[in-house]
């Protein structure tokens, strides 16, 4: 049976702005809650097209690790079946992480995400830049990102810390009780609703937030239009990662000019995104029992070879329309990265609290949403760090055919530094 998948990469930014600390004695509960879901900034929707990411060789390292990071990821989860991950959003809230913690555990996670030891300020700078440069660069795609920082009262934040998420990540960072489980709850999935246009209404349900003394989130929403149109296929046989035969809905597009490469394991197909094409949508369409081979070829440093061994070719591409949605949890993941410090009593969060409390992650949590169409694609993912009081041409041209008629890897990148967003697997099954 031929195996194929999809990586797909999001961006998206939100700027968020702090403002005086609310006072909920003066407040009915109801207020309080919309004062908080409120304290963000403007959308940078208005903003002058920008001419693209200037990075510096330490940055475009980052971007490098973060997009091997992606398909570490993708190649470590249970990818048989759909799967959707955001790795920007889980790279946000391990910078708010990083900056909570000191010594050995930062260091593992700093070294995670492309950084020195020493190098927790250039990797606060790199996130920052990431939150003011992404949403000018095509002001046609719809691309939010937001921080948050809730802490339960009875522990406090520490005002250097505060103050770090506030001007690096741009972050709302709040005290709040969570002794008033209900309320708790509205507060933080009404801030997920908000920051993701509705497609995460639900991050935590109750009882998810026992034993919670802090919560350090990312949202990510991104919506971009095709650049050209796209037709509809009609539905067109699809075979499944377990061999099944499945009808589903199809579009298509011939194009005279599209990035195309196809090596000894996968072919793969780049179309741009928006009105100047700064985004794309990558799609990977491994050869038969290559599946494996093509995920620990990606997992290695194959990103970086595939965006630039594309040319441009006639291409006639038919893609599936598809739906992905999921709930992950990544501490097994990461602890088996080397990032363990985090998890633990003796290390913990040093930084974070006002009284210096050693509070563990409990764990790290995502969900994750991206859908593709004939009018183009959107995606949205929450990412929260738990932490716990106790661990829980004239011619007719001759296109070469490119039809995801099996499981394929998509992913949604920025195209000149290749950085991944979002990356995933479309299996045609649940």
């Amino acid at each position: 049976m031929r195996r194929f998948r999809y990586i797909f990469l999001l961006l998206f930014g939100l700027i968020g702005c702090t403002q005086p600390p609310i006072t909920p004695e003066d407040e009915t509960t109801d207020v309080v809650i919309a004062s908080l879901l409120d304290r963000v900034g403007p959308e940078v929707k208005s903003a002058p097209l920008y001419r693209g990411l200037v990075l510096t060789d330490k940055q475009q390292g980052a971007a490098q690790t973060e997009s091997r990071f992606a398909f570490r990821m993708l190649n470590a989860l249970p990818n048989e079946k759909d799967l959707v991950l955001s790795p920007l959003s889980l790279s946000y809230a391990l910078g708010l992480v990083q900056e909570a913690t000191a010594d050995e555990a930062a260091s593992q996670v700093l070294d995670l995400l492309g950084f020195g030891a020493e190098e927790s300020a250039a990797a606060n700078a790199w996130f920052k830049l990431l939150l003011s440069d992404l949403p000018r660069l095509d002001t046609t795609v719809t691309l939010s990102l937001a921080n948050a920082v809730l802490v339960d009262r009875k522990y406090g934040i520490s005002p250097n810390y505060k103050a770090v998420a506030a001007q690096e990540y741009l972050a709302l960072a709040e005290e709040m009780d969570f002794s008033d489980a209900s309320v708790a709850l509205r507060i933080i999935n009404g801030w997920c609703s908000q920051h993701t246009n509705g497609l995460i209404p639900t991050l935590f349900k109750e009882g998810d937030l026992l034993g919670a003394a802090a919560i350090l989130s990312n949202a990510l929403y991104a919506k971009a239009a095709w650049y050209g149109v796209f037709s509809d296929a009609g539905n067109k046989p699809f075979t499944t990662s377990a061999g099944k035969t499945a009808s589903l809905p199809f579009i298509t597009k011939k194009a005279l000019a599209l990035p195309y490469v196809n090596t000894d394991t996968y072919t793969a197909v780049s179309h741009p995104l928006g009105q100047d094409g700064r985004y794309e949508l990558i799609a990977i369409l491994p050869h038969a029992n290559c599946w494996d081979k093509t995920l620990q070829q990606l997992s290695s440093g194959e990103w970086d070879a595939l965006r630039k061994g594309m040319q441009d070719q006639p291409v006639e591409v038919m893609l599936p329309q598809f739906k992905v949605e999921n709930d992950l949890s990544f501490k097994n993941i990461l602890q088996g990265f080397g990032v363990r410090g985090i998890f633990s009593t003796e290390m913990g969060m040093s930084r974070l609290l006002a009284n210096q409390s050693r509070l563990p992650v409990g764990d790290i949590q995502q969900k994750a949403v991206f859908s593709l169409d004939k009018t183009g694609v959107e995606g949205a993912a929450v990412t929260a760090v738990l932490i716990a009081t106790s661990t829980p041409d004239p011619q007719t041209p001759q296109y070469i055919p490119f039809t995801a008629d099996r499981p394929f890897i998509f992913a949604l990148s920025e195209k000149e530094s290749g950085l991944v967003l979002f990356v995933g697997v479309f299996a045609g099954q649940n």
